[in-house]
Formats: C-alpha cells, structure tokens, sequence
C-alpha cells in the first residue's frame, strides 16, 4: 500500500494505492469531492517543469539506430482526471452537478500542460506522444468533442511550431470518435487496437484518417493466446488490411501483454521481413 500526502495552503489532498503483482490500483484518488479542488489546483498551478534533455539524449544514443526514441506529454485534462486523479464515476456526476468548478480547473491544468509541451518541444526528440487513452468506454463522442479535442489541438500546435511530430496514444474504443480524430491536428494515432479488445480495424482506420500516421493494428490479447502460427496468419490479414503500407507502423495495440511467448513475437517478425516491403502486396 503507498498513501501520498499533498498539504497546500488551499487544503490537504490524500491517495492510496496498492501495488498488485502485475498492476497498480488506485483505490482512493486524490479528488474525492468538489471540496478539494482548490487544493488540487494550487498544486498544479505551482507545479514547475524542468527540462532533462541530457537523460533523453542517452536513451536515444543507447537505441541507435534500433528505434526512434520519442518524449512523452501528459494527458489532456480530463482524460487525466477519469484515468488518475479523480475516477470516472466522480468526472462524470461532477459534469453534472458542478460544470463550473470542473471547466475552471480543467482550464487550470490545460495551461500547466501546455508548459509541459512547450519545455517537450524544445527538447532533442523528434517525436511527441501524448498518452490520451481515450475510448468510449469511458467518455462519450460529445464529451471528447468538448474536453478533449481542442485540447489536444492546441498541444500539437506547440510541438509543430518547433518542428517536432505530435502523435496520440489511443488504444481503447475508438469507432464512434473516429470522424472527430480526423479533424484532429495531431499527426497520427498510436496503439490502434482493433477487435475483440478494440473496435477498429487498421484497413477501416486508415480509411477513417487519411493522411495520419497510424502505429498499432495487432491486438495484444491475440498475440499472447494464439499458437506461433496463428500469429503468423494473423499477421499475414493484418498486413493486407494495411495495403500498401504508407503511414502505418505495424506493433501491438498498446502493451505486449505479460507472458506473451517470444515466439509469436518472432513469427510477427518473420512475416514482416518476408513480406513487409512497401508497396504491400500480400
């Protein structure tokens, strides 16, 4: 169990996590009630951001040319709050009951946010991730229209005014918020996760949003419960569906899942040096 004690001038804020053995869980947010919200938002509001560039740059020489080393940006607010610091339960009754006091500290921390951008675009990367997690298993199209979307609008126009990439991480439920990402300024969507655990196929994905950079297209679950073959079949579908291939980065849609065997991870591997020459044609 880890309890963490916030004291500001505003009021005392308190969370409790427990450590499970292949998960943390968040039993008790930092925001109960709308009676701790000046609390919550003297803390953001006095929060500093300092740049570590030094630390990215030897993540990036340790990958070399394996890779494409990336920097992360926090989640929009409110996607932030559902996910870490309030629950879902509590967003959406507060939505209801107190649009105001919300709206306010999410402007609140949208202007923190933007800092971080900001000391994230400036850095060595050429690449931003924000990690969204959005679904519709958790907000509905209206409110990713109105809480999320000019948000992250707003964070891509930091990261290309310094010339960088701004990617999104949304590897959840994404059908009936997909005609709104389109409109997105965001370059492309990461850990596309199609079904069973999602519910959009990488061909209907990039039908959805031409000219975005799509990273994902292999459902994790399948990766660790199919036989080595299967994966390769199903590797095989998956690299048609993608034709002819430009824009899309094949990889699991959000984490290889624990246990996964090295061998499925290889069989991915196998057809794509097979077969994995742009134009696709399989």
């Amino acid at each position: 169990d880890i309890y963490t004690t916030i004291e500001t001038p505003a009021g005392t804020l308190t969370e409790h996590r427990i450590i499970m053995p292949t998960t943390t869980f968040i039993c008790e947010p930092f925001i109960k009630s709308v009676a701790d919200f000046d609390a919550y938002r003297f803390w953001v509001e006095h929060t500093e951001y300092v740049a570590d560039y030094d630390a990215f740059v030897r993540e990036d020489e340790a990958i070399g040319d394996d890779g494409l080393a990336s920097a992360s940006g926090p989640q929009s607010p409110l996607q932030f709050l559902i996910g870490e610091d309030m629950g879902m339960e509590r967003v959406i009754y507060t939505l209801y009951d107190h649009p105001g006091e919300l709206e306010a500290l999410l402007e609140a921390m949208h202007e923190k946010c933007k800092e971080a951008y900001r000391v994230l675009a400036a850095s060595p990367a050429l690449v931003v991730i924000g990690y969204e997690d959005v679904s519709t298993s958790t907000g509905s199209p209206a409110m990713y229209r109105k809480y999320t979307m000019r948000y992250l609008d707003e964070y891509a126009d930091i990261v290309h005014a310094q010339g960088k990439i701004f990617i999104t991480h949304m590897c959840g439920l994404l059908k009936g918020v997909a005609p709104l990402v389109a409109q997105g300024r965001m370059d492309g969507i990461d850990s596309l996760t199609p079904p069973t655990t999602g519910d959009l196929p990488i061909d209907e994905a990039r039908a959805a949003w031409p000219g975005k950079v799509i990273v994902g297209g292999l459902e994790p679950k399948s990766l660790a419960m199919l036989s080595a073959e299967a994966v390769r079949e199903y590797t095989l579908d998956t690299l048609r569906r993608a034709a002819p291939g430009e824009g899309v980065i094949l990889s699991t849609g959000d984490a290889t899942a624990y246990g996964t065997p090295l061998e499925n991870l290889q069989a991915v591997t196998d057809v794509v040096r097979t077969y994995g020459g742009l134009p696709l044609s399989i």
